[in-house]
């Protein structure tokens, strides 16, 4: 808290992703969400009065006046950018959805701003706090299967043939499933094995290439329920410029290999990730995670409880995610030890996007300073 009271906190967007910061803050005494903005004053003053939140106001600009301690950013990510460095310029702590911003250069400056001045910056990649993750997390530092040598990670998504037209079908302002889905994939690799990339191969998919506009569409959720309700030759088509899926390699430090892949589809599992040590393997999928000694196919389930934290076992799912990472995040402004992903994983996430899309248009490895 600051000086023994709640630390203020404006929230900028209104859409799915505010409402998961908002719960989080909400579950926290040592935080009050006092303000929200939103382009579309509707939808904010809906989550305002949702959330019992006093203020709604129509630019992160206008937020910043009520004498913040830290803002939450949750809008797509074209619009990352200007809002941390303006928060950091305000003295605001600050915490970010993803992607971090629309390239590596943009994520560098933000992380620098925040550290220049001695604010905290965090990163919202809430797939680190399942509990079964943070389990297999533990046992790799552990030494459970010895030293990881290689880990995959994917994550397939059940698209339609076509895509609804919004931010989510636009690569300008932060659509795709390499911004959406492999910021995720990337930091829960990275917080696995502690290494850093030192090189890239990869590349786009983009097999949906057309979206129909749909005004009654605006919001994340929405997107991702969209089924057309009437024949798709009615609708009036615009092109679809974000990528549909990606196939990377990266070789981090060590000479440890990792594996990322999305694409259009669904599979058994949703979100998988595998790695491969020189003792055993652990395999996490959605709903358990697996262990097996090196060059054997037997697999034995290991137990975990629902919830990392006693504290948070009562709460639904992604309640429960969100109310972990944003203690983490207020211990982080409080100056204490925190397991919160900051802006500097923020960033290294983006040289690792920026590189595969880098080498699929060249065709070529690329390397990371």
């Amino acid at each position: 808290m600051a000086d023994g009271k709640a630390f203020r906190i404006g929230v900028i967007g209104a859409g799915w992703a505010a409402d998961g910061h908002i719960a989080g803050f909400n579950m926290d005494p040592r935080a009050q969400v006092v303000g929200v903005a939103n382009r579309t004053r509707e939808r904010a003053e809906a989550t305002a009065q949702k959330h019992g939140i006093p203020h709604v106001v129509g630019s992160h600009t206008e937020l910043l006046t009520l004498d913040l301690d830290a803002v939450a950013i949750t809008t797509p990510g074209k619009y990352h950018y200007e809002a941390a460095m303006d928060a950091f310029k305000a003295g605001c702590h600050v915490i970010c959805e993803k992607p971090m911003a629309m390239n590596a250069q943009e994520a560098y400056e933000m992380q620098r701003a925040g550290k220049e001045r001695g604010l905290a910056g965090a990163m919202a990649f809430t797939w680190r706090y399942p509990a079964r993750f943070q389990r297999m997390r533990a046992l790799i530092a552990e030494g459970n299967i010895g030293r990881v040598q290689e880990v995959h990670a994917h994550c397939m998504s059940p698209m339609g043939k076509i895509s609804v037209d919004g931010w989510m079908s636009r690569l300008e302002e932060g659509g795709g499933l390499l911004y959406q889905l492999a910021s995720h994939e990337i930091d829960r690799v990275r917080a696995l094995i502690g290494r850093e990339a030192e090189r890239v191969c990869g590349r786009e998919k983009r097999v949906v290439t057309k979206a129909a506009v749909d005004p009654k569409t605006r919001y994340f959720l929405e997107m991702m329920r969209w089924r057309p309700d009437k024949p798709i030759d009615e609708y009036e088509m615009v092109e679809a410029t974000a990528d549909t899926g990606y196939d990377i390699i990266a070789d981090f430090e060590e000479q440890t290999a990792a594996v990322f892949r999305s694409g259009k589809g669904r599979g058994e599992n949703g979100r998988v990730i595998e790695a491969y040590g020189d003792e055993g393997t652990l395999i996490l999928r959605e709903h358990e995670l697996v262990r097996s000694p090196y060059g054997e196919r037997k697999f034995e389930r290991i137990e975990v409880p629902e919830a990392f934290r006693e504290s948070t076992a009562h709460l639904p799912y992604l309640h429960r995610l969100w109310a972990e990472l944003i203690a983490e995040f207020i211990d982080l402004m409080e100056g204490k030890e925190s397991g919160v992903p900051t802006l500097w994983d923020g960033y290294k996430g983006m040289q690792i996007i920026d590189a595969a899309r880098i080498s699929g248009a060249e065709e070529r490895w690329v390397h990371i300073d």
